[in-house]
């Protein structure tokens, strides 16, 4: 049985089988971001420093490549998380 609320709504469903995921794994790997003096970590995640421009293998940072959202190493994998660092660094850039 699966129990669903609502406020004080509650609902009980019977299903079969239920499904359940967590976790996002970045498919970073085949961006190249290498080739342009970007580390990517090895969970496929980019460090960023505090301005959100990723740190860089050998530079230090790139100051024209930002990362945002779930691809930021050390960061909540979380949708709004995500939605606010964008709209941040637009605000910021235009």
């Amino acid at each position: 049985s699966v129990v669903l609320k609502k406020g004080e709504e509650k609902m009980v469903k019977e299903y079969d089988e239920v499904m359940f995921a967590t976790g996002r794994t970045p498919d970073t790997s085949k961006l190249g971001l290498e080739k342009v003096g970007l580390r990517v970590e090895s969970d496929g995640k980019l460090k960023t420093l505090q301005d959100d421009t990723i740190q860089g293998e050998n530079t230090g940072n790139n100051p024209r490549i930002y990362a945002v959202g779930d691809v930021v190493h050390g960061k909540p994998e979380l949708t709004p998380v995500a939605i606010r660092q964008g709209e941040m660094l637009a605000r910021r850039l235009f």
